[in-house]
């Protein structure tokens, strides 16, 4: 998974800083890497009990639109 924002380097390019989520056939998140990935995956921990999408809308009752194409996405893969 890749955070879309930039920052510049020191010779003035734009690198996108990266996040990369671990999840079993379940969605389940096994490992977080610890590079710079944002505000929104700071919350993400190596819970193997709670899906990506419990981890990140914790009040959500999984009708969200975030939801629905998370699954459409997990589901293609398989």
């Amino acid at each position: 998974m890749t955070v879309f924002t930039t920052k510049p380097t020191s010779t003035g390019a734009k690198r996108v800083p990266q996040v990369v989520v671990l999840l079993d056939e379940d969605a389940r998140v096994l490992s977080v890497s610890g590079g710079p990935a944002g505000a929104g995956f700071l919350a993400l921990t190596e819970d193997h009990q709670l899906e990506l999408h419990e981890q990140l809308h914790t009040h959500c009752a999984g009708e969200c639109r975030f939801n629905n194409l998370w699954k459409t996405a997990w589901s293609s893969l398989s």
